[in-house]
């Protein structure tokens, strides 16, 4: 690339990218950065593009996207380095906009009684699908990307094994699931492969977690 905009190298960059790690910076990048940031030439950014950038996300989205989508940047910028696209990175030395606090929110008895009867309501425009994807969320407790992307062969029983590729400490995770669980998981339409598959059926893939999250 000869003197890209933003939205080109960030393009670029996301096609470079494994299929494991693809997907959250592209949803991230695309959403936040190419639509503010994606004309200006790449050669042109400096820092203070980016940290007012940042500063929109963290007012809007909190600060843990905020610092989600500056880990984003730096990769992509360094690499921009090291090919030599630009000679350094307008990341560098800008900090985290903020320490991320644990997540202390909780939903009340009342507050997710609500929220199942509003997916019950019809109301909603969702797919079925995807209602069932939020139900499990509360039911089992567990994150929104194990339950989207949830397959077959993880189940055994009332057993649920996640595998130990989704997580840091490399070990499975066994989930014992309730009886209105396995309920929800039997109403899936899907046979075999992912329970919850994306509705294109040209791709093999489950529903996306962001768009459950």
């Amino acid at each position: 690339l000869t003197d890209p905009t933003v939205a080109k190298y960030i393009e670029d960059y996301l096609e470079s990218l494994t299929k494991k790690s693809k997907d959250q910076d592209a949803w991230a990048l695309n959403k936040y950065v190419v639509p503010v940031l994606g004309r200006m030439k790449l050669s042109d950014l400096r820092r203070a593009d980016l940290a007012k950038l940042l500063e929109v996300v963290h007012k809007r989205n909190g600060i843990g996207m905020a610092n989600q989508v500056r880990k984003y940047l730096t990769t992509a910028l360094n690499r921009a380095v090291e090919h030599e696209i630009i000679e350094f990175s307008p990341m560098a030395g800008l900090k985290k906009v903020a320490k991320t606090k644990p997540r202390e929110r909780y939903l009340k008895d009342e507050e997710i009684r609500h929220f199942w009867r509003a997916l019950d309501s019809g109301k909603l425009e969702m797919s079925g699908e995807t209602k069932r994807i939020l139900k499990l969320i509360l039911v089992t407790g567990q994150r929104p990307g194990d339950v989207s992307g949830l397959q077959h062969k993880e189940l055994r029983g009332n057993i649920w094994t996640i595998p130990a590729s989704r997580y840091k400490t490399e070990i499975d995770q066994q989930v014992r699931l309730t009886g209105l669980a396995v309920k929800l998981l039997t109403e899936s339409k899907a046979r075999a492969g992912y329970l919850f598959p994306t509705p294109h059926k040209s791709k093999h893939k489950p529903i996306p977690a962001n768009s459950v999250a």
